[in-house]
């Protein structure tokens, strides 16, 4: 319970692209890839929009993220969340936005490939979403 008071009352300022890849740093080895995606989705915490489906610097999406936690224990405390409190941490938190993106780009580069797994992180995964993150690299 303390940790979930934790993560729903941290705000993080917008983040710098060395923050971001620091924050990346501990959870993959794909720092700079994270960074990049985080630019082509909002960025780095800019364009963030809190009516859309898609959540926080990264653009993750709720349910993403909850699939996500079955697959990874470092997220296990996300099942204590309900989804408001979740879209919260999401919007409001960008330590554990950047946390979560890449914890999903490490699981998609490791089942699809480093490229593949770009274009799948955004969900529909295209080739031009994949340019886009290359350019930022």
């Amino acid at each position: 319970m303390k940790l979930l008071i934790i993560l729903l009352t941290c705000k993080l300022f917008a983040l710098e692209p060395s923050q971001i890849q620091s924050i990346a740093g501990y959870h993959t080895k794909y720092a700079s890839t994270v960074t990049a995606i985080s630019y082509v989705e909002s960025r780095h915490g800019a364009n963030v929009g809190v009516n859309r489906i898609a959540k926080g610097i990264m653009q993750i999406e709720p349910k993403t993220v909850r699939w996500i936690a079955t697959k990874d224990k470092r997220l296990r405390w996300i099942s204590n969340c309900s989804d408001r409190e979740l879209c919260y941490v999401l919007i409001n938190n960008d330590y554990v936005n950047v946390m979560v993106g890449s914890i999903l780009l490490d699981y998609r580069i490791n089942k699809y490939g480093y490229s593949r797994g770009i274009e799948r992180y955004n969900r529909i995964g295209n080739l031009d979403y994949l340019k886009k993150v290359r350019e930022r690299l």
